[in-house]
């Protein structure tokens, strides 16, 4: 990958500051797809007081011959409202057009969310600090060290590398370890939290089918926790596997209903 610092060092040849910083907002749209922003991304103070959105993101491991922990963030809670935060995955395709005077025109709708309100120092618009949630009960601080692009089976999704190495699966092949948030929240057991767990599951149609992933009707699920929010409500992250891909699903439990306040698509072919 071709760092931020590098992309603008080969600006710097252009005379005008005017012309260079033009180059600098369109060349980040579209070239931080290559782009590691170590620099800028180190150099963002994140918020983590309580009345902050708060960010929920899956961990997985990079890759099998890898050993870094990634997030993908899926949803972010704010003023009483889901939403979302980061890009779809996307399939193989342009990010950016290209005019006769090789001026690029990126594609904001597949790029993760960046700030262009100071040319001079771009910045990834997510958190950098992280605490990590296991299922074992692992707790850990993880801080972001780079952007990068991922394969999401057939498609590619960009992730947030940490400066954490792999963590223990919930099952193999899928990478999915566990679930990130960028402040510390409650964690609520499932066996006194949530009583009708199985009607929740009923509700959001969750079901365990077929016995190997090569079966045509295979489904089965994981949950990654449940977790408590400041107004009281509760809300679980789950993973609903299907034998061409899979989705992450943040949702909003009342009672033996369970309603999904987000759905993304984790990866398919």
């Amino acid at each position: 990958m071709t760092s931020l610092d590098q992309t603008t060092s080969a600006l710097s040849s252009e005379s005008a500051t005017q012309a260079a910083t033009r180059w600098r907002w369109v060349l980040a749209g579209a070239l931080c797809l290559f782009s590691a922003c170590s620099e800028d991304l180190h150099s963002q103070q994140q918020k983590t007081a309580t009345g902050d959105p708060l960010w929920v993101a899956i961990a997985q491991n990079s890759g099998w011959f890898d050993s870094t922990t990634e997030l993908v963030p899926i949803g972010r809670y704010d003023a009483g409202e889901w939403e979302r935060p980061w890009p779809e995955n996307f399939d193989t395709g342009s990010i950016a057009s290209i005019d006769s005077n090789g001026d690029l025109s990126s594609n904001r709708s597949v790029l993760p969310p960046i700030d262009y309100s100071d040319p001079e120092h771009i910045r990834i618009d997510a958190p950098l600090q992280w605490h990590y949630f296991s299922l074992a009960g692992q707790v850990n601080t993880l801080t972001v060290m780079d952007l990068a692009l991922q394969r999401a089976r057939c498609q590619h999704q960009w992730v947030l590398h940490t400066d954490a190495g792999k963590m223990s699966v919930i099952e193999e092949p899928f990478r999915i370890t566990g679930v990130a948030f960028n402040r510390r929240v409650e964690v609520v057991s499932a066996d006194f939290g949530i009583p009708n767990l199985g009607s929740v599951q009923d509700s959001l149609g969750l079901m365990r089918n077929g016995q190997t992933r090569t079966d045509e009707d295979f489904r089965n699920f994981f949950w990654l926790g449940f977790y408590r929010l400041e107004d009281g409500s509760i809300f679980g992250v789950v993973t609903d596997i299907a034998r061409r891909g899979e989705r992450y699903k943040v949702v909003a439990v009342h009672g033996d209903q369970g309603q999904v306040a987000i759905d993304v698509n984790g990866g398919d072919c």
